[in-house]
């Protein structure tokens, strides 16, 4: 198991894990809520576990940020500190990395959508090589590269741009 602590921390234990154990065996875990098995199965061997990755803040450039070690609750407090909060779900120990990647419904969802609607960017560690190191990537909905903006939403800019149409 790795604990990870920072964005960096991430990435370097990835670029390990995936060395040791090989990537389909890697799996990360931000909270501790996993019904489904996606985190602990028979091919797991190496765990990503990204609860203390708990940074806060405002970016001047991409605005409030939060790190997908943090709970439901703790996302709650701090944002509220601002008057600001989510609509997350109401299991305040759900950690948001899942949370989010799963949609993020909660009481507040039907009058302001789900959480991953309010998600303007995210940091992702990618590995497009195997022979050469893992490395951090910043993608959003403003991301012009047609990968970098599949990543954040899983279609290219051009898919997109066809179903608004």
């Amino acid at each position: 198991m790795y604990i990870i602590y920072t964005p960096e921390g991430a990435r370097a234990a990835f670029d390990e894990a995936t060395q040791k154990f090989g990537a389909g065996t890697v799996r990360v875990q931000s909270g501790t809520h996993c019904y489904e098995n996606f985190v602990f199965d028979e091919d797991t061997k190496a765990l990503l576990q990204m609860s203390q990755l708990l940074d806060f803040g405002i970016d001047p450039e991409r605005g409030y940020f939060l790190s997908s070690g943090d709970t439901n609750w703790g996302a709650f407090k701090k944002l509220f500190a601002h008057g600001k909060v989510l609509p997350s779900g109401s299991c305040y120990s759900v950690g948001l990395g899942g949370h989010i990647c799963g949609g993020g419904d909660g009481i507040l969802s039907r009058k302001y959508g789900i959480t991953v609607d309010w998600l303007t960017g995210i940091e992702v560690v990618v590995k497009d090589d195997p022979l050469k190191p893992a490395r951090l990537l910043y993608v959003s909905k403003e991301s012009k590269d047609p990968e970098e903006y599949d990543l954040f939403c899983g279609r290219t800019p051009a898919a997109a741009a066809a179903t608004l149409e």
